[in-house]
């Protein structure tokens, strides 16, 4: 039945991700989309600090050396959703618009001692958003609608290993070995304003991705007596030619509203080639400080989590290759800073009895990072702030819980002229688990 549930879920997030707008964005138009990172509502409540927060009640997919931290016979599912609310604003004009989406799905489980593995599907690229000008041309209005949608997506499998494991000191690293599939499309429709005639004609320029890609992790975690414990994380995404085909098509269009009226043309499909992925690494830290006291003829055991990472793209090397031809897109190089906290008032997993506030994750962080590219010669960046909270399921003394991510951001050049954007973003999840009771892969005997 289990297994049935994951296929059916699967096939329904990645048909979600295909058939639909994933992201309202006009940024989203350059190179291959948007890329996706850090979207899941514990890591974006974090302040995207995603590749630090590791333990045995979450599936990290941004870090393959977290799988094998999973506590032995508890497999963890996790499923999230998100959802964006979005006002541009550019020379004293406004639109406000808003998307909700399957963001991703996994499933992770250690293997005996040193070994964990995770397989899922998650969100690579992100294309979606639409633009309408009006221009003159010799006696003619045109309107000009400019919009995209598509990006590609990632069926991945995991797999985390130890290379040192002591009482106090683990080191490990992992890897992520995914198969890209999708298509980004960028697409204008011109029609002559004319009595509501929509005569006019439609370019569809099209990016469709086959590819394998991978990433690597690791992990060094060091306790410091019972009560503080310092962990190092790493991921690198070396350079990497993402195979992909290509194609454009110009239609005459009696109606650009209709696609039965479309005529062909010109047609180029299929245009083997690839792009060249631009290298990415990111560091981070995270401190945990346990604390305990006495209330009411208990014990609480409190904990502080603080979290910080780097990261930095090279976009420079950022490029693409069909027909021989390689273009370069002129991308600036990228850092992101994202700092993060999570307060648990009472961290301990089973046999504690706590009232229900006491038993939530309060969660809040800060992140800013440039993008790679430019608003008329005007670097554009983001920053936002975040907070989040998560509340575990603690029925039958599972690893279950229910997580919520807000984030409260802006993006843009900052000029009063230039292109703006302000945003809320809401990530929802569910993290679910077997049982204390009902543990997998234990061996049974009968009496």
């Amino acid at each position: 039945m289990c297994i049935r549930l994951i296929v059916l879920v699967t096939v329904m997030l990645s048909l979600s991700a295909t058939a639909q707008n994933t992201i309202q964005s006009p940024f989203s138009s350059y190179g291959f989309g948007e890329r996706a990172t850090g979207t899941d509502p514990i890591c974006s409540a974090l302040g995207n600090a995603a590749i630090t927060y590791l333990d045995s009640t979450l599936v990290n997919i941004h870090n393959p050396a977290s799988y094998n931290l999973l506590s032995e016979g508890q497999p963890l599912f996790s499923l999230a959703v998100r959802a964006r609310i979005s006002n541009f604003e550019q020379a004293g004009e406004s639109n406000t618009t808003g998307i909700a989406v399957v963001d991703h799905f996994a499933m992770a489980f250690p293997i005996r001692k040193h070994f964990g593995l995770a397989f899922g599907l998650k969100p690579f690229s992100r294309r979606g958003y639409e633009i309408t000008e009006k221009t003159l041309v010799g006696t003619d209005s045109l309107r000009n609608t400019y919009s995209g949608y598509g990006g590609a997506n990632e069926a991945f499998v995991g797999l985390t290993t130890n290379l040192l494991k002591l009482r106090t000191t683990q080191f490990a690293v992992g890897a992520n070995l995914g198969f890209l599939f999708g298509t980004a499309v960028n697409e204008r429709k011109s029609a002559v304003i004319d009595n509501n005639s929509f005569l006019g004609g439609v370019d569809r320029k099209r990016i469709r991705f086959r590819s394998f890609h991978y990433e690597l992790g690791f992990m060094f975690r060091q306790d410091f007596g019972k009560k503080q414990t310092l962990t190092l994380t790493g991921v690198l995404e070396p350079s990497q030619q993402i195979n992909s085909f290509r194609g454009e098509t110009l239609y005459f269009a009696g109606n650009v509203n209709n696609a039965q009226s479309y005529s062909v043309l010109y047609d180029t499909s299929n245009v083997a080639g690839f792009l060249e992925l631009a290298p990415s690494y990111t560091f981070g830290f995270s401190y945990s400080l346990r604390t305990s006291s006495k209330e009411s003829n208990r014990s609480r055991n409190s904990e502080f989590l603080f979290m910080g990472s780097y990261s930095s793209t090279d976009w420079t090397q950022f490029s693409s290759n069909f027909n021989d031809v390689t273009e370069n897109y002129g991308y600036n190089a990228t850092q992101k800073i994202s700092l993060g906290f999570q307060y648990s008032p009472e961290y301990q997993e089973y046999g504690v009895n706590t009232n229900f506030f006491e038993s939530l994750r309060y969660r809040a962080g800060y992140y800013t990072f440039n993008l790679p590219y430019t608003d008329s010669g005007n670097e554009i960046s983001e920053i936002g702030t975040t907070f989040g909270i998560g509340m575990p399921i603690t029925a039958q003394q599972s690893l279950s819980s229910i997580n919520l991510g807000v984030t409260l951001g802006r993006r843009g050049s900052g000029e009063g002229d230039g292109f703006n954007e302000r945003f809320i973003g809401i990530n929802f999840g569910i993290i679910v688990a077997p049982s204390n009771y009902d543990r997998w892969f234990r061996k049974r005997k009968l009496d």
